[in-house]
């Protein structure tokens, strides 16, 4: 699976894809993550909920770390 740029992800509803980026602005909902992922084309926002694997990695993430995810785009 190759990456795709955030500029893409509108044409892939539904797909899952490979994005990668730095973690611009992360806010922790409690029960919510979410993750503002900015590359060369644009912004995307990453969600994890409580109980899935990736919700404590990304709990973890500081401001300006680069991030490779993988996920359906919704």
């Amino acid at each position: 699976m190759n990456r795709t740029y955030t500029k893409d992800t509108i044409e892939k509803v539904g797909e899952e894809v490979i994005v990668a980026g730095w973690a611009e602005t992360i806010r922790d909902h409690g029960q919510l993550v979410f993750i503002d992922l900015r590359d060369s084309k644009g912004v995307l926002q990453l969600v994890a909920s409580s109980g899935t694997d990736v919700f404590e990695k990304l709990k973890s993430i500081g401001r300006e770390y680069v991030i490779r995810a993988r996920g359906v785009i919704r």
